[in-house]
């Protein structure tokens, strides 16, 4: 499987419309893919029309009301302690009245008359999560849902527990956990004017225009969103939509989830012309250097590292005799190689040395490729960690690693001679075994 793809955003930003196009999209250019829309009962990853009943209690009904008894098989999803029923969709009421009014007040999100626990109610979702996980069945190449990882939960979150922002990263960092080997992706779809968006949209729905309160209450929302997203470890795109420009939007994910214009190549030191191969990687190494690094750590520097660390003879010599595995990225409409990765074995966890990507290329997802080549790596290995180092002033690579899952666990300063220092961070990242 690709990419597991959340389309997120406020209220009347074109989420499912979204979710829709691109599944349509992708499905015409040969991928395996599934959409799931708000409401739909067949997702995997929300609980619409559900009822929590305990064990006890789902056994009492099935006994009391023996004429649903098949149909209450066929609607539930048992667990250990608890089961799950649902008792209604979008278009129509489940069972007798009286049984649907029963299972009515023991609703599990929307709207619970009384709402569970908030860690039982985060269980039941990670578990609910962790079957798609686990689930043996061939997955296609895409599963795309319309909110289904903020505006859906965050809406139950703050409606049912009036949570802080503390306790909605908390709970959606732990669905975020199970469905880490399935590379998902958020992208969030944003207005910049929440009062003209909403506005449209509930005129083009045929709805009465937004309250001052419910404009407030958005707007609100979009910010705590936002928030929320940042804190989480997962790759995140912010696309805006502020004027209408939906199909702009859709393409950015169409070519981001797809990456069909780059291919990543393995390097070793039985991989063919490997001399050309190092010679290329170094002449890149030198243009990005020189245009991010000067400002960091300074021209002189730049200089020593490049011939010290990143020469054509150094990749080379790293790569044949020290153990290194590198990776480049090929644009291969054109054949430029416009990043590469290094990654060497250590004692019990894998570093990546190198994550370099040239500039009118970042934000693209290529990074995030580079490091599901060192995961994959890491497992080959039979290693739980993967880490590296990062000047301590490189704020931006800094908030990008943390993004994937990178936790800072040291500061370290290393002598590399010629009079300089690398000061820098050690990051760490945890790597879930799962092949």
């Amino acid at each position: 499987m690709n990419n597991l793809i959340f389309i997120e955003g406020i209220s009347g930003v074109g989420k499912s419309t979204i979710t829709q196009k691109l599944h349509e999209k992708l499905c015409k250019r040969g991928y395996k893919a599934n959409c799931y829309l708000e409401g739909d009962i067949k997702s995997p990853f929300d609980s619409f029309g559900n009822a929590y009943l305990t064990k006890t209690e789902y056994k009492n009904i099935k006994s009391k009301y023996p004429d649903f008894a098949e149909e209450l098989t066929k609607n539930n999803i048992l667990e250990k302690d608890y089961c799950l029923v649902r008792y209604h969709d979008l278009e129509r009421r489940y069972y007798s009245a009286e049984l649907y009014e029963y299972l009515k007040t023991l609703e599990f999100c929307y709207n619970p008359i009384n709402p569970l626990p908030l860690l039982e109610y985060t269980n039941v979702f990670t578990n609910l999560w962790r079957k798609f996980a686990e689930d043996k069945k061939k997955k296609p190449d895409y599963v795309i849902l319309d909110g289904s990882l903020l505006h859906h939960q965050i809406n139950d979150l703050l409606r049912n527990y009036n949570v802080s922002e503390d306790e909605i990263v908390s709970h959606l960092s732990e669905l975020l956990k199970v469905v880490q080997p399935f590379n998902p992706v958020a992208f969030y779809l944003s207005s910049q004017d929440v009062r003209d968006r909403l506005t449209k949209a509930r005129e083009s729905r045929g709805q009465t225009i937004p309250t001052e309160e419910q404009i407030n209450y958005w707007q609100n929302r979009k910010n705590i969103d936002l928030r929320v997203l940042n804190r989480l470890s997962v790759e995140s795109y912010i696309l805006d939509i502020t004027h209408n420009n939906w199909n702009s939007a859709l393409n950015k994910i169409f070519l981001f989830v797809t990456k069909n214009e780059i291919k990543i190549q393995k390097i070793t030191k039985q991989t063919d012309k490997l001399e050309s191969k190092t010679k290329t990687t170094a002449i890149l190494a030198e243009e990005i250097w020189r245009e991010y690094y000067i400002s960091l750590i300074g021209e002189a520097q730049v200089e020593y590292m490049l011939t010290k660390f990143q020469s054509a003879e150094q990749i080379c010599t790293d790569i044949k005799q020290n153990g290194y595995i590198y990776f480049t990225a090929e644009n291969i409409t054109n054949g430029e190689i416009i990043g590469y990765s290094a990654n060497q074995p250590k004692e019990g966890y894998l570093l990546l040395s190198k994550l370099y990507v040239r500039k009118d290329y970042r934000g693209k997802g290529i990074a995030r490729r580079f490091l599901d080549e060192s995961i994959t790596l890491c497992r080959e290995y039979g290693f739980d960690k993967v880490r590296l180092t990062v000047n301590k002033y490189n704020s931006g690579s800094i908030a990008a690693y943390k993004k994937m899952g990178f936790e800072i666990i040291d500061s370290i300063e290393t002598d590399i001679g010629g009079g300089f220092i690398m000061d820098d961070y050690l990051m760490e990242l945890a790597i879930i075994n799962n092949k």
